[in-house]
């Protein structure tokens, strides 16, 4: 019995210094072909395939690249070299060209591609056809570490650690720098953070600040100054996937509810928006709009006075929204605290469920700009839309869409029907 024990300690040693050995081969392999084929080649190479894949479907493009580079062996495995097929996928119900090769079993089935592109193509359209990858497409688009293991749940891969593998590319490479539609090469976003960090740090409205010289992304902001992304666009009052323009105070810490002593009043000039002067001022947003009486979305016209530090008594003239009143844009003294006030004729509601519009709800046309007519129709949205990309999409603020629609937020989800203007020459 002591024999035999002593046998099975024995293999058991030799089998765990055999995998040992094969385990250190595989990576001092691995060490030479990344050398011989470095990742930041692949990148470059591929990465506004991505960025295109990525406004055309929603993926990420984060992860597309990563798992490009995942399972093309930085475009070097056989599979990519012989078919152009960058993202491993079998033939499934694939009429096109096809090869076989040895994956989980022998000689099995994927697809072959003229080219590059056409994997890229394909890839995405592969996750938004399959039902069992439809969930993805809720995340937030800059959420790379929910994709990523949102891709292993659904069963893109068998590796049980494939998407700590895509979270690591991507972060070692910071492939999320295109996620926010930045086609930048690695050393250009490292000279940006640069830049960013060497931005003149000063206080103002007694907030910690600096003022950017070319435009930048919150993430850029974050990762210059060590600062959670959420953070820098909950204190800025911006999304994630908005450029912050040349010129414009970042604040590094909370706004305030007034602005600086000594600056009462903003003279409205041109198209300025709430937010822009809530940024110039270091003034919370909201704060701004409960100051000067105003519906939060709506926008003074030009020529007005912003109230900086005191409530006015009524709310200025508003623009571009000639239906819509604020709650409190009326010269009637207000009522005592005791006193419900009461609601004007004809005003939205507030922070009610906003239903999506349908064919009878769409006002008539009544919209004018440039000389042309714009006539108010629907909009169906889809996979990838946000309500900044739709409101580029037909020329209008991003204020202006959310007044048109009653929106009181961001959010939007695939299948709601919003009302935009269409031009009729």
């Amino acid at each position: 019995m002591k024999a035999q024990a002593f046998n099975q300690r024995t293999l058991t040693m030799q089998f765990k210094r055999a995998i040992t050995a094969i385990f250190s081969f595989l990576v001092c392999s691995f060490s030479v072909f990344t050398a011989n084929h470095p990742p930041t080649d692949y990148i470059e190479q591929y990465k506004n395939f991505a960025i295109t894949e990525m406004t055309n479907s929603g993926v990420p493009a984060s992860i597309i690249l990563a798992q490009g580079m995942l399972e093309s062996l930085y475009g070097q495995s056989k599979l990519a070299t012989k078919a152009n097929n960058h993202f491993g996928i079998k033939c499934h119900s694939w009429k096109g060209a096809r090869v076989y090769h040895d994956d989980d079993e022998l000689q099995e089935c994927f697809r072959k591609y003229d080219s590059v592109f056409e994997s890229y193509r394909d890839h995405s359209i592969f996750l938004k056809r399959k039902g069992r990858y439809s969930f993805l497409f809720d995340l937030d688009k800059l959420d790379y570490k929910g994709w990523s293991h949102g891709l292993k749940s659904a069963g893109y891969a068998t590796d049980p650690y494939y998407a700590y593998n895509l979270i690591k590319l991507i972060e070692k490479h910071q492939l999320n720098r295109f996620d926010a539609g930045l086609p930048m090469s690695k050393e250009e976003f490292s000279e940006h953070q640069e830049r960013m960090k060497q931005e003149e740090m000063f206080y103002y409205n007694r907030i910690k600040t600096i003022m950017t010289v070319s435009g930048v992304s919150p993430q850029v902001v974050a990762d210059a100054y060590g600062i959670p992304v959420e953070k820098i666009c909950k204190w800025n009052e911006y999304s994630r996937v908005e450029f912050i323009p040349p010129n414009t105070k970042v604040f590094l810490q909370p706004k305030r509810k007034k602005g600086p002593p000594g600056k009462s009043l903003h003279l409205v000039e041109g198209s300025e928006t709430m937010h822009e002067i809530a940024q110039m001022y270091g003034i919370k947003l909201q704060s701004l709009y409960k100051l000067n009486r105003m519906m939060e979305g709506a926008q003074p016209a030009e020529g007005e006075r912003i109230s900086l530090r005191k409530k006015v008594g009524s709310a200025p003239a508003l623009r571009n929204n000639p239906d819509i009143q604020s709650p409190y844009h009326y010269t009637k003294p207000m009522p005592n605290r005791e006193e419900s006030p009461r609601k004007p004729a004809n005003m939205p509601v507030l922070n009610e469920k906003v239903t999506p519009a349908t064919e009878t709800q769409v006002p008539t046309p009544n919209v004018k700009r440039n000389g042309d007519i714009r006539v108010k129709e629907l909009y169906n949205v889809q996979a990838g839309d946000t309500l900044i990309s739709i409101a580029r999409q037909y020329d209008i603020s991003l204020d202006e869409l959310k007044i048109m629609n009653e929106l009181s937020s961001n959010v939007i989800k695939i299948g709601d029907k919003l009302i935009v203007p269409k031009i009729v020459h």
